[in-house]
């Protein structure tokens, strides 16, 4: 993800015991870790996080990213990472974060 003059890279690590993928932000001399996730989900599907949108939303001239973590037991989790709010050795921040269950979907 090119942004300015440091393009950033989403990726993962598969973790001990094929238990799931430690997913990392890193930069050019620098990484940070956001989240680990489990190989699948409660039904068996894909956990792959999904990158709703990326731009510059506070304004500072740095990526910020807005991300879901797909669910297919009814739940939802979306997550907004701001790079204004990053402290040291952090690329982004977790400013913002709603999650939960849907009541009886599916059913």
């Amino acid at each position: 993800m090119p942004w300015g003059s440091e393009p950033l890279t989403l990726s993962w690590v598969r973790l001990p015991d094929n238990d799931g993928k430690r997913y990392h932000l890193s930069r050019p001399g620098g990484q940070q870790f956001l989240f680990a996730l489990p190989e699948t989900s409660h039904y068996g599907g894909d956990t792959t996080p999904i990158v709703e949108w990326i731009g510059d939303l506070d304004g500072d001239g740095k990526m910020d990213i807005l991300l879901s973590l797909p669910d297919d037991n009814c739940g939802y989790d979306e997550r907004l990472y701001l790079s204004s709010q990053a402290g040291q050795k952090e690329i982004v921040h977790k400013a913002a974060q709603l999650s939960g269950m849907a009541a009886a979907c599916g059913c």
